[in-house]
Parts: structure tokens; C-alpha cells; sequence
């Protein structure tokens, strides 16, 4: 069998023993390696922080690279889950604003040949044990009815009744995506919400009611029908469906990000991830707390896999990130119009076209490697500038001898009779 090795820029850079020990491996399981040479990048670093147009290039270089491979191995899986997620949704908005001719058939045509390492071991090969051991313990820490008119709220400690019955006049407010159509349809909430919000069976407290009755509760109800950009956000194909969220909170008790900022920091009545893509989209991102709060994850998908209803976060995350780097058409209070990017995106836009160019192009990319290898006794402890403050917690990874590029040729030249 014969494999095409993608082994990610970040390894050939920085982790070159990674890809060798991924060729070794296969190699001792009886598979024949090639290690194209026209790969770069997947596209990671421009997609994930706005920059669609940036990626498609890279998309295309790699899709081409890999042509006629059956099999696409690679150790990352964040390189294999970007290919298969993203790559077709990349290449058909490239094909529809009239750039990237084929793009879409080129990068659905990879999809089903790419495997992550463990992936292809298992679900290809057949093999469970490859004598790889972990000595270590690792733990897991894991609406109005329209029928009706009939008005509904779940809570946990039973304050909302007090404050339900003890007023003359009731004043609800509710948003126009909370309204169901009938009863049957308040099944499933009362079924989801409390078993994914605190593991529980059923909601403590669940209160309904239906207009006023005499002498008992308030005399005089008010309804009123919340939209609030909630009309826009329908709009917008990608990101309307933040607006399926039951406010369950799971989410939040899975985020990393939210763990260690808190609530607070998203200056929302809407925190965690839910937060980071609903507040945007209702309040728009004007302001600068909105115009970072897409960036207030580390799109590890955890929140995606806990959702109750199928929010895929990430995906909105992503798109959210580019209408901030990038401006583009929104819709604002009905209407379409064009925004411009966000403030103090202009360092980082020239970064990731600086970045497009090298890694579209090999050569440049193995000079800059090599270059970086000869250079790697002055190795800074801590990055200047903006990179300041991430080099505060974190080590600057040490620079290798040589790229992966460089081990595989002088491996091929030895190979030679």
C-alpha cells in the first residue's frame, strides 16, 4: 500500500521528529511513504482567524499536491478535520465570488482521501497496537406556545412563581425565537434543557400560564415580542443558527476559554460561546467588545460536541471572524448593506498575506527553514511586542537542526544506488 505523507508546516518547521517517526511507523507496518514535495500549509492560520481569501490558494496547492494519492495521511488532526470541513465550503464561496475556478471539485475530490495518523491505522490498516504506551492517568470532565398563548418558564429555585403571581400587572418580555408552534412542540425543551443544562431528568420548577384568571395572579398581562436583531441574524445563512440555542448553558461548563475568563468578560447578558457568536450578530461589531468576542475561543469544537441542538459554534465563530478582518454584506435592521473591516486588523491582514505568499511557495518556505535552523542559537526566551504577552506563559518551541523537507531529502538521496 502506498500513502502520501502530509506532514503540516508546523512539523516540517518546528516538529520534523514528529513526521519521522510517523514515516518509520508506517513504514514498519509494511506501507510505502511519499512525502510530496509541493505541499505547504492546509490553511489553518488565515481561515481560522478571518482570512477565507488568504486560504483558498493554499487550498488549491494542497489539493493539487495530493492528486492521484488514494490515501492522505497526516498526524495533525486539526490539518484533516480543516480539510474535510472546510476545504468544499472554501472552494464553493471562491467559485461564487468568481475566483477559484474548480476549486470546489479539486478540494471535494481530497475530502474522502484524507485520514488522520490513528484514523488511517485503525479504520484502513486494522491495527489497535502499534506498542505505543501512556503512563499516565487522564481524566474527562465532562418558550411561549403559539397554540395556545400559553407562557413558559423553567428555573431552578422557584423565585419565578413569587414574582409571577404577586404583581397586578405582568409584563413578559420574550424573544421572537422562543416562541413554538404548539404544545406537542414544548415537549422536547422540557426533555433537553434540564438534562443538558445540570444532568437532571426533569426542570425543579416549571411554570405555565395563560392569560389571567379573576381573582387570581396579576389582572392585567403584557406581551412583548423581543427582536432586537434577532430578524437580522435570520438573515445571515451561516449564523442564524445561534439563534436555535435553548440557553442550556453546556456550552459554558465545557469552554476553556470561559473557565478561566468568566462571565463578565464578554460584557453580554450572554456569556461562553453561545455568547461569542450571539452578542455579534445581534449588536453587530462595531464596538470593540463585540469585534473580539468571535476571538474568544480556541475552536477546540468542544462546545459544538456538548450542544444540545447542533449549534456548530466553531463554523460560526470562523465566519464571524472574517466579517470583522474582512467587512462584507450584513444585514442591519432589514436591510442589506456593506461594513468595513474592524479597527487594528491591519498588522495582522499584511501578516497573513505575508504569510499566503511564503507558504504557497515551497522553495521560499524550505529557504525560510533553513534559514531559521542556522539561526536557531539566538532563539529569543520572550517575543517583543504583541507577541509579549504570550511568551509571558508560554516557551518559545527550540528550533531544529533541520526541516522534516531536509531529513526526507538527504533520506532519498541515501536511497539512491
Amino acid at each position: 500500500m502506498r500513502v502520501a505523507l502530509f506532514v503540516t508546516c508546523v512539523n516540517d518547521a518546528l516538529y520534523p521528529r514528529t513526521g519521522i517517526a510517523v514515516v518509520r511507523l508506517l513504514e514498519r507496518l509494511g506501507v510505502t511513504v511519499d512525502f510530496p514535495a509541493a505541499q505547504s500549509c492546509c490553511g489553518q492560520p488565515q481561515y481560522n482567524t478571518g482570512y477565507r481569501r488568504e486560504a483558498e490558494p493554499l487550498v488549491r496547492r494542497t489539493a493539487e499536491a495530493f492528486a492521484g494519492y488514494a490515501y492522505v495521511v497526516t498526524p495533525s488532526g486539526s490539518c484533516a478535520a480543516m480539510i474535510r470541513a472546510h476545504y468544499p465550503r472554501i472552494g464553493h464561496a471562491a467559485e461564487a465570488e468568481g475566483r477559484g475556478p474548480a476549486l470546489a471539485a479539486l478540494a471535494e475530490d481530497l475530502v474522502p482521501r484524507v485520514y488522520e495518523l490513528t484514523e488511517f491505522l485503525v479504520d484502513v490498516l486494522g491495527v489497535t497496537d502499534v506498542g505505543a504506551y501512556f503512563p499516565h492517568t487522564v481524566t474527562y470532565h465532562p418558550s411561549r406556545v403559539a397554540e395556545t398563548g400559553t407562557m413558559v418558564v423553567f428555573e431552578s429555585e422557584g423565585n419565578g412563581r413569587m414574582c409571577l403571581t404577586l404583581p397586578e400587572t405582568l409584563i413578559s418580555v420574550v424573544g421572537i425565537e422562543k416562541v413554538v408552534p404548539a404544545f406537542r412542540d414544548l415537549e422536547i425543551f422540557l426533555q433537553t434543557l434540564p438534562r443538558s443544562s445540570t444532568a437532571e431528568r426533569m426542570n425543579p420548577y416549571t411554570t405555565m400560564w395563560t392569560g389571567t384568571t379573576d381573582a387570581d395572579g396579576p389582572s392585567v398581562f403584557h406581551l412583548v415580542l423581543l427582536d432586537n436583531g434577532r430578524t437580522d441574524t435570520l438573515a445571515d445563512e451561516v449564523g442564524r443558527q445561534a439563534l436555535r440555542c435553548i440557553r442550556c448553558s453546556a456550552c459554558l461548563n465545557v469552554c476553556p476559554v470561559y473557565e478561566r475568563a468568566g462571565g463578565h468578560a464578554y460584557g453580554s447578558v450572554y456569556p461562553g460561546p453561545i455568547g461569542a457568536i450571539l452578542s455579534p450578530q445581534l449588536r453587530g461589531t462595531a464596538s470593540e467588545i463585540d469585534a473580539t468576542l468571535p476571538y474568544a475561543s480556541t475552536l477546540c469544537g468542544a462546545c459544538y460536541e456538548v450542544c444540545p441542538v447542533a449549534i456548530d459554534i466553531p463554523e460560526v465563530l470562523v465566519h464571524l471572524r472574517e466579517r470583522v478582518a474582512q467587512g462584507g454584506p450584513v444585514t442591519r435592521e432589514g436591510v442589506r448593506v456593506s461594513i468595513r473591516p474592524a479597527d487594528g486588523h491591519t498588522a495582522q491582514r499584511a501578516a497573513m498575506r505575508a504569510a499566503r505568499l511564503l507558504l504557497d511557495h515551497p522553495g521560499a518556505l524550505r529557504a525560510g527553514e533553513r534559514l531559521l535552523a542556522r539561526a536557531r542559537r539566538l532563539r529569543p526566551r520572550r517575543l517583543p511586542g504583541p507577541g509579549r504577552a504570550w511568551t509571558d506563559s508560554r516557551e518559545l518551541p527550540e528550533l531544529p537542526e533541520r526541516s522534516f523537507r531536509d531529513w526526507w531529502a538527504a533520506r532519498e538521496r541515501e536511497a539512491r544506488p
